[in-house]
């Protein structure tokens, strides 16, 4: 017992000195992040004043153009994106400062150490368990170290408290400086022009169900939604649904637990909702990740995300009378890819869990740097009056729903992929 509690105790002090080393002691990279904000404010008052003056100049500024008038009379200029530049539209992009060498080391260990969990994690207790087991039954006390290690880390993974969400609001999980660093590497934007054609919904405020496509081989289109504060001033604060398989991948589901996850089950969706919390959700799941090419059949001018038979979301949103947001986040698909092996992918979706050989950057589980657009549409309602459960004409809503879903998602792919420089691309809704 002693020993577990030494090795439990040096766990938490791991713990702390992670969350002390990016985002709750101050120095040279508080320091570093304090000047870049001043200097942030400087240069958007900059932008202001150009923006201004190219209001004037510019003629061929369009009421949809997602580009300031300033951008096209003066080409050179640095522009950050700000809610403040249009009324229906919302862009943010960290242009104000290249990626470092600062940047792509954090984005790579912490790649290495969240992402490839998945595969250090099971290696790690196999390893452990083989060392206990080879281990002579005449060395004692070397057995009785892998073995208590070993109990001691399932422990901590299972039942250790440090899983909790007040422990992530504690350590301010949220504000770490890694996220910053994250945000400069997938350029972030976020485009709102068709979610304030409904002047009655506020994304921030208002409960909602915000469904977001596509899932990719990890989802990071959801993931960068929740993850950080910087996120929240376009959606809001809102639980994650995440897949039930993802309890056995300790060091994530800690991460999950901290963003206040909700398992991927009809019961406990319905209990959160009921409680009154705002949920976003990937309808497509881990059937997604098997989608698209290199998959048989599907052209690497594809984009596909399934939604066809996905209407367990949209009863939900019906029985609790709250409103749709279509997302589709454009590069989601592109930052992993995957070995195409269909026996792996029948074992997933038997086991609903994803079993996939994905990789990144030098063959290892660092992203490709893509940059993420999201674009939000309008909320789809449901019936003011509301429908009774079980009945004919309940599902003939859902029907209808879920069609109106469909359809955003098509047009807000097709309306707004040539932003993206995907002009050539499709959607495919399977």
């Amino acid at each position: 017992m002693e020993e577990m509690k030494i090795i439990y105790g040096s766990y938490i002090n791991f713990m702390l000195l992670i969350s002390s080393e990016f985002g709750m002691v101050g120095g040279r990279r508080r320091k570093i992040a304090e000047f870049r904000v001043k200097e942030e404010k400087k240069k958007s008052n900059s932008n202001s004043k150009i923006e201004r003056e190219g209001k004037e100049k510019c003629s061929c500024r369009t009421k949809k153009s997602l580009i300031p008038a300033s951008a096209s009379c003066y080409p050179s200029t640095k522009i950050t994106f700000t809610a403040s530049m249009s009324k229906a539209v919302v862009v943010r992009r960290d242009k104000e400062y290249p990626l470092e060498k600062y940047d792509e080391l954090i984005v790579k260990l912490t790649s290495l150490t969240i992402i490839g969990s998945v595969f250090w994690i099971p290696a790690l207790f196999i390893y452990l368990y083989k060392k206990w087991k080879n281990t002579p039954k005449e060395d004692e006390k070397k057995r009785r170290f892998y073995r208590n290690l070993l109990l001691g880390l399932t422990l901590c993974a299972v039942l250790g408290p440090h899983r909790h969400p007040k422990v992530g609001q504690l350590l301010q999980f949220k504000k770490w400086n890694i996220w910053k660093s994250w945000m400069r590497y997938v350029s972030l934007q976020v485009i709102t022009e068709d979610l304030h054609m409904d002047q009655n919904f506020d994304i921030q405020k208002d409960r909602a169900i915000l469904a977001f496509s596509p899932h990719g081989i990890f989802p990071f289109s959801l993931g960068f939604g929740v993850l950080t504060d910087m996120a929240k001033q376009y959606f809001g604060e809102f639980r994650p649904v995440v897949a039930t398989a993802t309890r056995f991948y300790p060091f994530l589901n800690t991460i999950l637990q901290w963003l206040g996850q909700v398992d991927a089950s009809r019961i406990e969706v319905d209990r959160a909702l009921a409680n009154g919390d705002k949920i976003g959700l990937a309808p497509g799941g881990i059937s997604e990740m098997f989608e698209g090419f290199p998959k048989a059949g599907r052209h690497p001018d594809e984009e596909c995300i399934i939604l066809k038979n996905r209407k367990g979301f949209i009863k939900m949103a019906l029985k609790h009378k709250l409103p749709v947001v279509p997302i589709y986040c454009f590069g989601a698909s592109k930052m992993l890819k995957r070995l195409q092996l269909p026996l792996l992918e029948k074992m997933s979706n038997l086991i609903r869990a994803s079993i996939c050989i994905f990789y990144g950057m030098y063959g290892l589980p660092i992203p490709f740097r893509k940059k993420l657009l999201y674009a939000v549409g309008s909320p789809i309602r449901p019936p003011l009056d509301g429908v009774a459960l079980g009945t004919p004409e309940f599902d003939k809503v859902v029907d209808d729903m879920h069609q109106q879903f469909c359809e955003a998602m098509t047009n807000l792919f097709d309306k707004h992929k040539s932003s993206y420089g995907w002009e050539h691309k499709i959607l495919r809704i399977v």
